[in-house]
């Protein structure tokens, strides 16, 4: 059949390979929660953000992409409106009772956008590394 004749030019893969991803989530996703117990919802939501720059940043150095003069300007923009937003959760009025400690949150909220973004450059690595690994078949692993 013409599936079976595909199948012989795709390279062979195991699924462990998604095992560096799949431990970047759950890291990430732990330590957003974390930082979403220790400050204000709306910080974490706008810091959230911080994981284009990373993302970007990784893709030139890890993934040998080129980014053109309004990628860098994008993020630039990101990074003030995002230096505003963390500055401000740390200086403004506080509430205790709601963001018991908001400096430690967006410290670690920010760190779990660094372990993010290195769980996106990993897997965009494998997709176009290995051939035959579909996306939503790479999903349900």
């Amino acid at each position: 059949t013409e599936s079976s004749s595909n199948d012989g030019d795709r390279t062979k893969w195991n699924p462990v390979i998604f095992l560096l991803p799949a431990c970047c989530d759950m890291t990430a996703t732990s330590l957003m929660y974390i930082g979403l117990s220790w400050t204000y919802a709306s910080i974490f939501q706008m810091l959230r953000g911080s994981v284009m720059i990373f993302t970007g940043i990784f893709s030139v150095v890890f993934l040998r992409r080129k980014l053109w003069k309004y990628h860098w300007l994008g993020m630039f923009v990101v990074l003030i409106g995002l230096a505003l937003v963390g500055v401000s959760s740390v200086l403004g009025p506080s509430d205790s009772s709601n963001a018991p400690n908001p400096l430690g949150g967006v410290v670690v909220i920010v760190i779990a956008q660094l372990v993010q973004a290195t769980q996106m450059v990993v897997e965009e690595k494998f997709l176009t590394k290995y051939e035959g690994i579909e996306p939503l078949q790479a999903g349900g692993w």
